[in-house]
């Protein structure tokens, strides 16, 4: 596997007890998508960030649309979601998998000797150099040119935390690990905290420019131990839209944009977004994740 997969296919690692924890959770998704699909053409469906189809509901896609494209960076587990749905012979002639790693990251070969590029830097010019040479053209990137204006319905898994950063974190948390210097390492972290917002936007851009018709993004935006002071105050809130807004601008106010948020505010530039909801996400025992579901009309 080249870097970017294998990164990604650690994150798509699970056992089958996840699949349970999320019941409820993907059952509030698909409700809220049954509502949208029936609003669309049901001709062509694209999921972005497909990985084990855990968090919505592949039958739902299948039983609706005509053809069902799911994309992700690691296959396997796409692959293996959808043999591990009960699904009909003209059901699965319906589905089709597209590798797709979605910010062109992998095509410049940024992480290819990355972390041995950066030892051999001595000062911030260095840095700046190597990582501005390792990101040209990621701004013009694009994915899905096939299917430009084709989708009646866009569905993106939570995917703005899984762009790049992390693995970015990774490569800086190996460089510590060495003994590279704290004030370069530092350097690395601002230089690429701020690119995100390119990488954002053009992930964003082809997004919009797949869609025909809906886009559907969720976003995870807040985690938390399921018993904290703050997802209690959460789970006070969330059934209701302007009390979670509400709370949600403060918290924002208070700390600033994370990934999940800088994502949605950057893709709301480019389309209308025509309803929203929050959700309480179970990610694993112990912790919740807190996930803005965003619905856009193109």
């Amino acid at each position: 596997m080249l870097n970017i997969e294998l990164f990604n296919n650690s994150l798509n690692t699970t056992d089958e007890n996840r699949f349970l924890l999320w019941k409820d959770y993907r059952f509030n998704v698909d409700s809220i998508l049954s509502k949208t699909i029936n609003k669309t053409g049901k001709e062509l469906v694209i999921v972005i960030g497909a990985g084990r189809c855990e968090d919505f509901s592949l039958e739902l896609l299948v039983k609706n649309f005509n053809e069902v494209v799911l994309t992700d960076i690691d296959l396997s587990s796409v692959k293996e979601s959808v043999d591990r749905c009960n699904l009909s012979v003209d059901d699965r002639k319906k589905i089709k998998l597209e590798r797709i790693e979605y910010t062109g990251f992998e095509k410049n070969q940024f992480f290819n000797g990355f972390e041995e590029g950066v030892i051999n830097c001595k000062s911030h010019e260095c840095l700046e150099t190597l990582l501005e040479n390792r990101l040209k053209g990621i701004e013009a990137y694009k994915f899905l040119k096939s299917y430009t204006n084709k989708a009646s319905l866009v569905l993106v898994t939570p995917i703005y935390t899984q762009l790049i950063y992390q693995q970015v974190m990774l490569s800086c948390s190996k460089l510590r690990v060495s003994g590279y210097p704290e004030h370069l390492i530092k350097f690395i972290e601002g230089y690429m905290q701020d690119k995100l917002i390119d990488v954002f936007r053009n992930f964003n851009s082809n997004l919009v420019r797949t869609m025909s018709e809906y886009l559907v993004v969720l976003s995870d935006i807040f985690q938390d131990d399921a018993k904290s002071k703050f997802m209690e105050e959460v789970r006070d809130r969330i059934s209701d839209l302007d009390k979670m807004e509400e709370f949600y601008d403060k918290y924002q106010s208070d700390y600033g944009f994370g990934m999940g948020d800088l994502g949605l505010f950057l893709l709301n530039e480019l389309v209308d977004e025509v309803e929203k909801k929050w959700l309480i996400w179970p990610f694993s025992k112990g912790v919740d994740m807190v996930v803005k579901l965003a619905i856009y009309k193109k």
